[in-house]
């Protein structure tokens, strides 16, 4: 009967692999507010990975790709690149993580092997944290980079940033629980195998 403590880093890592996928698709990741006389009236422009919108209204925004000649600078490219390298490793990670405590895996029956998968995941968890965070951190940069102008001023975070934050935060929590459980199951055989030897 799995724990607890096997069941909360693969709910982490859902959670944070449901975030990375939706940081991906959004298009909010720069958001531009064209003044306006009017408070009613909100026209909005929106860069994210993959399109660009033109919100008109709250009925009428209007998407399209991105000229893959003029439009894709380097950033962008690694960007696209990066975030679904992290999805990949979510992915992976959990399909580690969930053999701990699935019947089928002959691997868990020993304690050293599990703990091999214990420090695997975790790791693996870590290091989507990272390829997550890049892109962001670069959007965030570009965003406070560009205040020079007068209209550049208009220039906000998306609400991708926000939940590639909040998804990196949570991606970090389930690495946190496996190393440390990791830890903990490699002091406890330690000590155990010299309390054998002391016999």
């Amino acid at each position: 009967m799995p724990s607890r403590w096997d069941i909360l880093p693969m709910h982490l890592g859902i959670i944070g692999l449901i975030g990375a996928i939706a940081v991906t698709g959004l298009s909010t990741w720069k958001v531009f507010v064209f003044p306006s006389d009017s408070p009613d009236v909100t026209e909005e422009l929106w860069e994210g990975l993959w399109i660009t919108c033109h919100k008109y209204s709250e009925l009428q925004v209007d998407c399209k790709p991105y000229d893959l000649d003029h439009d894709l600078t380097p950033e962008l490219k690694a960007s696209r690149w990066l975030m679904c390298f992290s999805i990949g490793v979510i992915v992976v990670a959990l399909i580690i993580t969930g053999s701990l405590f699935h019947e089928t895996f002959s691997f868990c029956d020993t304690e050293k092997n599990k703990n091999v998968i214990l420090a695997v995941g975790g790791i693996l968890f870590w290091v989507s944290v990272l390829t997550l965070l890049i892109p962001v951190s670069w959007g965030r940069h570009s965003i406070n980079g560009s205040d020079n102008g007068v209209d550049s001023q208009k220039w906000e975070r998306g609400s991708a940033i926000y939940i590639g934050w909040a998804s990196s935060a949570f991606l970090f929590l389930a690495g946190a629980i496996l190393l440390i459980r990791w830890s903990n199951s490699v002091l406890l055989q330690s000590h155990s195998l010299d309390q054998r030897k002391g016999r």
